[in-house]
Order: C-alpha cells, then structure tokens, then sequence
C-alpha cells in the first residue's frame, strides 16, 4: 500500500515536472520569436 502511495506520488511529480518544461519551451520559443521580430523591425 505504502509503495503504491509512492508511485503514485512519483509519476505526479514527473507530470508536474513535464508539464513545467513544456511551460518554459513554449515560453523560450515566444521570447526568441519576439527577439527574432525586433532584430528584423
């Protein structure tokens, strides 16, 4: 029982964890496109 309790909380976190990378790519992506757009302004 105890050992499912610790799965269970280890894949939440490794969810948390890839939905926080996701967040931080996609929002390095919009930061370079707005780079890319005043280089090119």
């Amino acid at each position: 029982m105890v050992r499912k309790k610790s799965v269970s909380s280890k894949v939440k976190t490794r969810r948390k964890a890839y939905r926080r990378r996701q967040e931080d790519c996609s929002y390095a992506m919009r930061s370079w496109r707005i780079l890319i757009l005043t280089i090119k302004a």
